[in-house]
Parts: C-alpha cells; structure tokens; sequence
C-alpha cells in the first residue's frame, strides 16, 4: 500500500523545495543565485526518479520486505 500511495507526498515535498529554492535566484549573492538553479533542477531529477524508478525496480526485484504478505506476485 506505501507504494500506491507515496506519490503524493513526493509530489507535495519536491513541488515545495523546488519552489523555494528556485526564489535563491532572486538573491544578490551570485553564488547563492546559482546553487537555488541547480538544487531546484536536482530536486526535480530526485522526485522524478522516486516517482517512476523506485516503484519499477521493485516490481522488478520483488524484495521480501515489500511483497511478503502478497499472495502472488504482482508482475512476472
């Protein structure tokens, strides 16, 4: 059930860091500007991989600690 529903949290959480950081560039500081740049473009790469990998390589794998009280496994 965790995987079903993550993705919301997911969502909420990398839509509130990318937002936020993405104002550093609105800061005088060139450094500061910068890293608000490419912490936001990171945490868009982050959340589409938690997003659409994470769920894929264990439908894959099929760890025991996911799919031990399943009466099949969900995909072959």
């Amino acid at each position: 059930e965790a995987l079903q529903t993550a993705g919301k949290g997911v969502v909420i959480t990398g839509s509130t860091i990318i937002v936020s950081v993405s104002l550093w560039q609105l800061s005088a500081l060139r450094f500061q500007a910068e890293m608000g740049v490419l912490i936001a473009l990171w945490m868009a790469v982050a959340a589409t991989a938690a997003l659409t990998v994470i769920p894929a390589l264990a439908l894959v794998f099929q760890p025991d600690f996911i799919f031990a009280g399943a009466a099949e496994p969900l995909a072959r």
